[in-house]
């Protein structure tokens, strides 16, 4: 809700949402520290806030928890958060990094060309040539047999 609020301007209502967020967050990891869910929820909370440090070791956290290497399914969703929130606090050529090594691993259930192309999250990077070509050259579409 907070991204939508921010996403349609109302940045003091994302921003009370965000704070409230992080707030929560950071007393249930009190009691689940090991929870990759809460670490990647307190990043986008921390970068909503911009507090951009603290989002990105958040999200490296997460990811570290639960690695590609130990759960290849769900373990790109928190290399996919920590790309959104390198692109929301401004680090863009991480974002870039990260969404080119989902894209060279089997993560179709996480991430998607058509994805990225439609998604504002990732406006931010339109227009950088390493990202076009990530949406427009990695997706060939299957032509359809007669």
């Amino acid at each position: 809700l907070a991204q939508a609020l921010e996403a349609t301007g109302d940045k003091e209502r994302a921003r009370s949402l965000y704070s409230q967020l992080r707030e929560q967050l950071a007393a249930e990891l009190k009691t689940a520290a090991e929870n990759p869910d809460l670490h990647a929820a307190l990043g986008v909370a921390d970068a909503g806030l911009g507090l951009a440090e603290e989002a990105i070791a958040e999200g490296r956290k997460a990811a570290e928890l639960l690695p590609v290497s130990r759960d290849a399914f769900t373990g790109p969703v928190y290399l996919f958060r920590l790309a959104q929130i390198c692109v929301h606090v401004g680090r863009k050529d991480q974002a870039i990094d990260l969404l080119q090594q989902l894209f060279a691993i089997p993560a179709g259930n996480v991430i998607s060309p058509a994805l990225l192309k439609i998604d504002p999250i990732w406006d931010p990077l339109r227009g950088d040539a390493r990202f076009e070509k990530l949406v427009n050259d990695s997706y060939k579409p299957i032509e359809p047999k007669s």
